[in-house]
C-alpha cells in the first residue's frame, strides 16, 4: 500500500542504524532492538488479533503503528487494555488517542488539520463556497469531511455539495457533474491517493475551475504532470524536498538503501522507531516506563520536525501547506504552527 512499505522500510532502516551503534543502553548494557512485523491488510479485525499477538507471544514492550486510523482505533483498546504503549504513525482520527493513556501518535489530529485548512480556505484564499469529495466508507475521509464542515462553517463558509466516490469506480464523470452544478469555488478531497489521479481527470472534462484542496493522506501519492490539472494545494507534516539537515541525510540514506525517494510515511516511521529509542535509554525498557516517557517527551527533534507531548497523546507539531503544480511538483508555500489555544487535548 502507498504506506504501509515506506512505514516499514522506515522502520527497519531506523532499527538497523540503532543496532549498528550496538542498540539501546538500557541499565548499562546495549541491547539490539528486536522488531516484530505484522501486516493486518487494512482489516480491523485482524489488527487486533496481531496485536494481541505480539503481546502474548512476543511479550512486545512498545507496538510502532499501526498507520492508518481504521487500524490504529481498533489496536488503541487493546493498548490500554493490556497496559502497553502504541505509537501511531500516519493514524490522525480523533478516536485513536480519545481518553486513552497508552495511545500516541506521530502526526497531527484531524481536528487539527481541518481548523487550518478550513482557516486556509476561509481567510488566506478567500474561498466562501466549498465541495467535498468523501470516499463512501473510508472512515479518515467520512470524519475529515465532518470536521471541516463544522470549522468551515464557523468561519462563514458554506458547503454547497457533498458527493461519495468509491475506489472501485474507474472513472468520475457524474460526480463531475454533480460538482460543476453546484458551483463550488474550492472542492476539498480527503481521499487515498490511488483516487486523485481519476478524478483529477474528471474535474477537468467537466472544466471546473475551482481551487482543489487535499489533506495529509495525498503525501504518499504521486502527481504525473497533467498540463490541464490547476494547481492544487494540501497540507501534510513534510517533503523531501526540505533542505535542513535531519531531511536531507535521511532522504539520502533512504534513497540509497532502497532505490526510492522516501515520503511522508516513511518520515513519520523513521521518527517514530527513532523516538521510541531515545525514550527507551532515557526512561526504561518495560511498558510504562515507556509510557511515561512519551507523555513527557519535550522537543524530540526529528526528520518530519519536532514533536512534543503534553501528558496526553496528541503531539504538538507544525504543519507545512504544499502546492502541486502542472507538472506533479511539490513546493513548500509556509508553515503553519498551530494556535495555543488549538493544541491537542486542551
Amino acid at each position: 500500500m502507498a504506506s504501509g512499505q515506506p512505514t516499514l522500510d522506515a522502520c527497519l532502516m531506523a532499527v538497523d542504524e540503532v543496532n549498528s551503534n550496538g542498540g539501546i543502553l538500557v541499565n548499562g548494557e546495549r541491547r539490539p532492538i528486536r522488531l516484530f512485523v505484522e501486516d493486518s491488510g487494512g482489516v480491523p479485525e485482524v489488527a487486533v488479533s496481531k496485536a494481541m499477538g505480539l503481546i502474548s507471544r512476543h511479550r512486545v514492550v512498545a507496538i510502532l503503528g499501526p498507520t492508518i486510523s481504521r487500524d490504529a482505533i481498533a489496536v488503541s483498546k487493546v493498548a490500554e487494555e493490556r497496559q502497553v504503549p502504541m505509537l501511531a504513525t500516519m493514524a490522525t482520527h480523533p478516536e485513536v488517542t480519545a481518553d486513552k493513556r497508552y495511545a500516541f501518535r506521530m502526526i497531527f489530529t484531524d481536528a487539527l488539520q481541518a481548523q487550518l485548512l478550513a482557516e486556509i480556505t476561509f481567510n488566506d484564499f478567500g474561498l466562501r463556497r466549498t465541495a467535498l469529495v468523501i470516499e463512501a466508507g473510508r472512515v479518515y475521509s467520512l470524519n475529515f469531511g465532518r470536521l471541516f464542515t463544522q470549522a468551515y462553517t464557523r468561519l462563514g463558509g458554506e458547503i454547497v455539495a457533498e458527493v461519495s466516490v468509491i475506489s472501485e469506480q474507474e472513472q468520475y464523470d457524474s460526480q463531475a457533474i454533480e460538482l460543476f452544478a453546484a458551483d463550488p469555488e474550492a472542492i476539498l478531497l480527503p481521499i487515498t491517493p490511488n483516487l486523485l489521479e481519476p478524478l483529477f481527470v474528471a474535474i477537468g472534462h467537466a472544466d471546473l475551475r475551482s481551487k482543489i484542496l487535499g489533506t495529509d493522506a495525498w503525501g504518499a501519492g504521486d502527481f504525473p504532470p497533467d498540463p490541464s490539472r490547476l494547481d492544487s494545494h494540501y497540507t501534510d507534516v513534510w517533503l523531501p524536498t526540505m533542505t535542513d539537515s535531519a531531511s536531507v541525510n535521511f532522504v539520502e540514506s533512504y534513497q540509497k538503501r532502497y532505490g526510492l525517494t522516501a515520503n511522508n510515511a516513511a518520515a513519520l516511521a523513521y521518527d517514530a522507531t527513532r523516538l521510541l529509542a531515545r525514550v527507551i535509554e532515557e526512561k526504561g525498557a518495560d511498558p510504562e516506563s515507556i509510557r511515561q516517557g512519551l507523555a513527557t517527551t519535550e522537543n524530540f527533534h526529528g526528520v518530519a520536525g519536532t514533536v512534543r507531548f503534553s501528558g496526553h497523546g496528541d503531539p504538538w507539531r507544525s504543519t507545512v501547506l504544499i502546492r502541486v503544480d502542472k507538472d506533479g511538483q511539490r513546493h513548500i508555500v509556509k508553515r503553519l504552527e498551530p494556535r495555543k489555544e488549538a493544541e491537542p487535548g486542551s
